[in-house]
């Protein structure tokens, strides 16, 4: 009597050797580690974004912050600014103005420059350009800055 196809099929799939199955657990395991080596070198990078963010979003809400404190100012009592300096303001980590610098604070740069001046008199034909940057203490660092222009009559 002649065994058909099928079940020399089915005495080969159950006669399988055990090293089959050792090796299949050794490339999930080697798997296994691999992803979780993945996992554990980005932490330190997942761990950092929320805080930079913060930096930015801080920065920029500073800069429109201390640009909209001087555009309430009158026009004629905005000083101009010569050359490359700039007046120097400090603020702490949640974005309060304080009179000198704080550890983990921001440094905040404002410059003013007169564009069009045609008569040498404050009138309504004069143009300023107002910029703050913000910066770490440093100053080497920039998290966000705001730019305007400002008329006479714009105030």
């Amino acid at each position: 009597m002649k065994r058909s196809s099928r079940s020399s099929r089915c005495l080969l799939a159950v006669r399988r050797p055990r090293g089959a199955a050792m090796l299949e657990l050794l490339a999930a395991v080697l798997i296994l580690v691999i992803a979780s080596a993945g996992a554990v070198a980005t932490w330190s990078f997942t761990v950092q974004a929320p805080a930079s963010r913060r930096l930015n979003e801080m920065g920029v809400f500073i800069a429109v912050r201390h640009l909209e404190t001087l555009k309430a100012q009158k026009y004629s009592a905005l000083q101009d600014t010569t050359g490359n300096t700039a007046v120097v303001a400090w603020y702490d980590r949640r974005g309060t103005p304080v009179t000198a610098q704080v550890n983990e604070g921001f440094r905040v740069e404002t410059k003013i420059l007169t564009i069009i001046n045609r008569d040498g008199k404050v009138n309504t034909e004069d143009l300023r350009e107002i910029e703050v940057r913000v910066s770490n203490n440093a100053g080497n660092i920039q998290y966000g800055s705001a730019r305007t222009l400002a008329g006479f009559g714009a105030f």
